[in-house]
Order: structure tokens, then sequence, then C-alpha cells
């Protein structure tokens, strides 16, 4: 998802060339004008505290000292800034800021708040939290300050622009969807709104409509590395890896270093067979960022597709590490126990998994082939019975209990769950009917 990113440059710079006032030529009343609005700004300066101009002071040292990267001393200065200025909402504003930098975001909140005391309709300090928040995947949060940043400035696009990423960050799809069209309805970064209008629509599985969009944006910006590497991710739900591979390649030799691309190629790969080169791009990958957890999962895959379990295990570890709900992770690093046979830890871990998801019907169907193997068939069945509980339509599920009552000697109803799996497609299932059921 590119809303933070992976997903905003919020400086903007107006070119100006110099130019002499004596060469315009202008009448004599606009340098009258020109003076009584000199001497204006100059009123509004006087008219500043001492105090508050020793805060500006180290404000702009302090900014100084983060465009060198020191920044312990940028802080000090800030913190200066403040003692000078109590009263000056921009000094918190920018220790917060910094401080967000540094990884220190509870601190950063309780400085952004004192700062909104101050300055309670301060749009730009209400943006900015809401990025700390997003950052730390408070959504809701993020929406409460970027609502009320829109209500104090209705007309100002870069905020309602930052408020697409947290409605698309909560799935409110509907929502974004209406925000970006009332955007590009304005001519606001016209390709920047398209990306994420496709984007919405490949989460919401409209594929032919996304890839139209990403068309219709290609033969606008034909080097958005965006735009290719989701037209790739186009191609692959529609199984058309080739293609996908093609729009891959496009996307990064644009952007070298754009991680995701590196991941979406290397699915490409996998589902081409291509296991080495599938390596070595997620391996590139992980060499630009390491704080990724569906890249290790992802590598965790091909590594055991190609016979390292180990170094699977290993990678799924990382994937949980980075993020401990990670639930794919923890199925499959239970899955590839189970497959070394350590049945035990298998358990261990699927137990762990239902704990903080109960719901995982793929869990408990695990679970469920765990206690077939132990013999403990009516155990299994209940097992398979809460997986198929939380997905009718689970022929995986319906085939092993079948199984797990023919084992017990269920033999009317285990042929039942066979018929039943055979209709949700699950071919395995008529080899074990005509050998026990017909």
């Amino acid at each position: 998802m590119k809303t933070t990113s992976e997903y905003s440059i919020y400086s903007r710079s107006h070119g100006c060339s110099e130019v002499s006032l004596g060469n315009l030529g202008l009448p004599s009343f606009f340098w009258l004008i020109l003076a009584l609005l000199v001497g204006l700004a100059a009123k509004n300066s006087a008219a500043q505290s001492p105090e508050r101009i020793a805060s500006l002071h180290e404000i702009q040292r302090g900014d100084n000292l983060m465009a060198l990267l020191i920044w312990q001393d940028a802080l000090f200065a800030y913190d200066n800034a403040i003692a000078l200025d109590p009263s000056f909402a921009n000094a918190y504003m920018k220790k917060a800021k910094l401080l967000a930098q540094l990884g220190r975001r509870t601190e950063a909140e309780n400085i952004y708040a004192t700062a909104l005391k101050i300055n309670p309709y301060s749009v730009y300090i209400y943006d900015e939290r809401a990025k700390l928040r997003m950052l730390a995947k408070d959504y809701k949060g993020a929406l409460e300050d970027l609502n009320r940043a829109v209500d104090i400035a209705p007309n100002n696009v870069l905020i309602r622009d930052h408020l697409i990423d947290d409605l698309i960050a909560l799935e409110f799809y509907e929502e974004a969807l209406q925000e970006i069209d009332s955007l590009l309805a304005n001519g606001y970064q016209i390709v920047r709104e398209l990306e994420k209008k496709a984007l919405v629509l490949l989460l919401t599985k409209e594929i032919d409509l996304c890839e139209e969009i990403l068309l219709e944006l290609l033969s606008i910006d034909g080097r958005s590395a965006f735009a290719h590497d989701l037209l790739g991710v186009v191609y692959l739900t529609k199984n058309q890896p080739s293609e996908a591979l093609t729009e891959f390649n496009k996307a990064l030799s644009i952007d070298s270093m754009m991680v995701v691309a590196y991941h979406n190629r290397a699915l490409a790969h996998r589902l081409l067979n291509d296991k080495e080169s599938a390596m070595e791009d997620l391996n590139r990958a992980l060499d630009i960022r390491q704080d990724l957890e569906r890249i290790y999962y992802s590598r965790a895959i091909v590594k055991k597709e190609m016979g390292n379990v180990d170094a699977a295990l290993n990678d799924y570890d990382r994937a949980i590490k980075i993020n401990s709900e990670f639930d794919d992770a923890l199925y499959n690093r239970a899955y590839t126990l189970k497959l070394m046979g350590n049945y035990a830890g298998a358990m261990s871990e699927l137990e762990e998994l239902l704990f903080s998801n109960p719901e995982s019907a793929e869990a408990w169907n695990m679970k469920g082939n765990i206690k077939v193997l132990y013999a403990q068939y009516f155990e299994a069945i209940s097992d398979y019975n809460q997986a198929i509980s939380l997905n009718q339509d689970f022929g995986t599920a319906y085939y092993n209990r079948g199984l797990a009552k023919l084992m017990n000697n269920q033999f009317t109803d285990g042929c039942q769950d066979l018929e039943q799996a055979l209709s949700l497609d699950f071919e395995k299932a008529d080899i074990k009917l005509n050998a026990f059921c017909r």
C-alpha cells in the first residue's frame, strides 16, 4: 500500500528569477504602496517581543542543525526556543517533529498536544500529528486529526490528499474514492491521485477497472514506477506472470530501489518456477529494507520449496519478530514444523496462533491433522468442525474430516464429507470416494 509508502514531500519550491525593481518601470504610486508594505512589515517585526525573536533564532539554529543531521544539538536548540518563549506553538511543533523522527513517538504525541493547546487552529500541527499517528498505526487517531484539519481549512488540497491515505489504511474505500474523485475534478496531482484510485480498485477487487485506470495513467506518465508495479500485480491476479514480469521490470528500470517491486517480481518468478531468480529479488529487497515482515515471509516460502527447511523457519521467525500478530507466518511456521516431524512444536505454534486468532479456519484444520497423526480421531473431528463452522466452503477441511470419520468407523458420515469436499472442487476426494464409498 503506497500510503506511508514506502507512502510525502510537504515543501514546495517556487522558482523565481532575480529582478531589479528599478527596471520594472512602475508608476510612482506603486512605489508608495511598496514603501507602505515594507513599513508595515517592519512594524509587525518590531511588535514581536524580544522573547519571540530570540526563540525564532533558536528555531533557525535548530533547523540548520537538522539539515546537518546533528539531531541532539537540534533538540537542545528547540528546547531553548521553548524556554525562551513558552507560548510559541511553532517551537513545540519543531521539537515534536524531531522526536517523531527519532522514534520517540509518545514524547512527540505529548508535545503536539501542548502545541495544539496553544494554537488549536493550526492545520499544520494537526497534519504533522496525523503523520505521527499513521506511523504508529493509530489510523483512527490520524483520521480525527485530519478531519479536524479539513474542518479548519476545507480547501486545503494537501490535507485532503493525506486524508485519503488514512482512509485507505482504515479500509474506508468508498470514502477514499469520493475524495480522490473530488481532487481529480479539481485537477490536483492527476498522476498521484490516479495511482491511489487504481490501488483502491485493486484492493476492492475491481480488477478490470483498475487495469483501465492504470493504462490511462501510464498514457499520461509512462514513468510512474508505482503504476507499472500495480499493473504487474493486476496481471498476477489474472494468472499472467509473464506479462506481470514485464511490468515489474519496467518499474525497477525507473526506480531501482523500489522494494515492493522486487518482492512482486519475485512472486512472478516463483509462478514461472524460477526459484533462483525469486530468491535473488527477495535478497535484493532485504538489502534495501530489513523491517518488512512480508518479504521474510515470502523468502521463507521459496526456501521451503527449494528444500531449505531450517532456513525457512529462520525467516518465519524474523517475520514474526517484526510483527508478532502475523498470522500467515505463524501458520506457515507451524506447517513447516509439522513437515519436519516436530508435531509437538507445530501444535504449540497452533495453540499460540489460535489464542490470538481463534477464527483461523486453517489453524483449526491443521490442528485436526496433527491429532489424526496421533490417532486422536474424535478430537480431530472436533477441530475440523471448528474449521468448517468458520468457513463453510473449506473443501480441505471436509476432506480431512471425512477421512477422520472413516478411520473412526463412521462410514456414512465420512463418505458424505468426501462428497461435500468433491462438490467444492477438492479433486483428491474422488480417489478416496472410489476406494471407500463407491
